[in-house]
């Protein structure tokens, strides 16, 4: 038998071209092909980019529907809507209380009346090189919004009142004092003395 087929073998003769379809018939068949890619890889390539679209379109939706922060505001900076007006007369109209001009130790030529909402009231005058600020408002809190940290402050007594005074080794800048169910400040753009200020303050209505 094995005879039979060894004679068999050398009498078949393989042409080259059959030995092509032979060999190519062997190798394993490639999967289709795009611009070089398999095509299973292209599909896997695809479904990946469509998720991550999908991704980043549900981030910009959640960030275009987020509900705005909330901004608090500081304590002494009146964040109110603020009016302008013409007088002392129409200031106190605007917040609902007495609003009495105090007397400032300078010529000014502007003032200015605004009222913060209902709680604060603030007179400004401008001078050729001074300018002074006061405020009135509601409650015990320092209406001044002035923070700063002053080397010299010390207290008064005027009208009954005690006032506390606040500066440097120039003199005081800035009073601070309460009333019945109010709190007051005045600034003033020069410092003045502890007897300046005294008589400055005893000549104004700060009850």
């Amino acid at each position: 038998m094995r005879t039979a087929y060894r004679e068999i073998m050398d009498h078949l003769s393989v042409t080259e071209d059959l030995r092509l379809r032979i060999l190519g018939g062997l190798r394993p068949k490639r999967a289709p092909s795009l611009f070089g890619l398999s095509i299973p890889r292209v599909v896997s390539a695809a479904a990946c980019l469509l998720l991550l679209t999908a991704a980043a379109v549900g981030v910009m939706h959640t960030r275009l529907i987020a509900p705005p922060s909330t901004v608090s505001s500081a304590v002494g900076n009146p964040v109110s809507p603020t009016v302008n007006t013409a007088s002392a007369e129409e200031l106190a109209a605007l917040v609902g209380f007495a609003v009495t001009e105090p007397e400032i130790p300078f010529a000014a030529e502007k003032t200015e009346y605004t009222a913060f909402g209902k709680d604060l009231a603030q007179i400004e005058w401008f001078g050729e090189d001074e300018s002074a600020c006061f405020r009135k408002a509601r409650g015990s809190l320092d209406p001044s919004g002035d923070f700063s940290t002053y080397e010299s402050v010390t207290e008064i007594t005027a009208n009954g009142v005690c006032v506390m005074l606040k500066g440097d080794s120039s003199g005081y800048l800035l009073a601070v004092w309460e009333g019945s169910d109010f709190s007051y400040s005045l600034r003033l753009s020069q410092a003045r003395s502890e007897q300046e200020w005294l008589s400055l303050l005893e000549n104004c209505d700060i009850s």
